[in-house]
């Protein structure tokens, strides 16, 4: 891998990691998604309602190790199954997700 990729990487966590610290309102969630030549979830949807959620995401943002292919694609269907996942289980307990 070369050191302009993998500066990239590091600065993606960067962002991240910033976000879930200092910009995601409470009440937030978060999953994480992780992808090389295929997709998983390394967090499902995660309600951020205090410092230790935020660390918890964090963490797992801090220790993707990047390796092999970068397949984008897999990665937001993975999220997309994710959100959908979640709309699922909330209906069927008898309430709606609202995104926005």
């Amino acid at each position: 891998m070369s050191y302009i990729f993998l500066q990239r990487i590091d600065k993606l966590k960067t962002i991240s990691s910033n976000y879930i610290r200092n910009w995601s309102p409470n009440a937030t969630s978060i999953a994480v998604v992780t992808f090389n030549g295929t997709a998983s979830v390394a967090a499902p949807l995660t309600p951020v309602t205090s410092d230790t959620d935020r660390q918890y995401l964090v963490t797992l943002v801090d220790n993707i190790i990047a390796s092999g292919a970068t397949s984008i694609g897999a990665g937001i269907q993975k999220a997309i199954e994710v959100r959908i996942n979640l709309q699922t289980h909330q209906l069927t307990l008898g309430f709606k997700a609202t995104f926005k």
